[in-house]
């Protein structure tokens, strides 16, 4: 198995580094100017109005799901791949907001758009910033080789592990060299009790394994 999923760790990063930074820097300019203006008659700070009280199930109810469905996960790459012209899809991922799609240009440089759950553009395309030394370099040959061997698409690799598995839901699917062979990981139910990972030969389109996780 490679180490895309390590990259893909770092360019997540990447993502959401700089909104991070914008909103520190706004925060920080608010200490100056706070003041304590409460009066005698205000309620004590550890005393909630009725406004400030929201049912926890309403509290629960308004926290992001993932993505985890088939159109969805292909609509994604389709949005992703408008964002760099001439890119392959090596992996889409459900995350809790929407999908992470990692594309690979035809010069094996490989970069990241988060897609949110609406299928709008969330960040992105942002490369790895990382992209050097000599893990680079293998990397860099393994998604140039996997570019070369790898006739089969994204798409047809998730029809075809649904062909096997009726009715299941495809939550994420992956590129991989598999001793050196590429394969498409396709993922099913993931983080549910019939989770599967349905491996797809990438020459082929011949579903090769099916795998229950635990």
């Amino acid at each position: 198995m490679s180490v895309r999923r390590t990259r893909r760790t770092r360019l997540s990063a990447a993502l959401v580094a700089a909104p991070l930074a914008l909103t520190l820097v706004a925060c920080g300019g608010d200490d100056d100017t706070d003041t304590d203006t409460r009066s005698d008659d205000a309620p004590a700070s550890g005393t909630a109005s009725p406004a400030d009280e929201t049912p926890q199930d309403d509290q629960a109810g308004s926290t992001s799901q993932p993505a985890g469905d088939t159109d969805g996960l292909l609509a994604a790459a389709t949005t992703a791949l408008g964002e760099v012209s001439g890119a392959t899809v090596f992996s889409v991922d459900a995350e809790p907001t929407g999908w992470e799609v990692t594309l690979v240009a035809a010069d094996g440089t490989e970069s990241e758009v988060a897609v949110a759950a609406d299928g709008t553009v969330a960040r992105g395309p942002v490369t790895d910033p990382d992209d050097s030394g000599a893990d680079e370099a293998d990397d860099l040959a393994e998604r140039r080789q996997l570019l070369k061997d790898a006739t089969v698409d994204h798409a047809a690799a998730v029809a075809a592990a649904q062909s096997s598995n009726p009715g299941a839901v495809v939550t994420g699917v992956d590129l991989d060299l598999d001793a050196g062979r590429a394969t498409w990981d396709v993922q099913l139910g993931e983080d549910t009790p019939d989770e599967l990972t349905v491996t797809v030969d990438a020459t082929t389109g011949e579903v090769i394994g099916t795998e229950r996780d635990d």
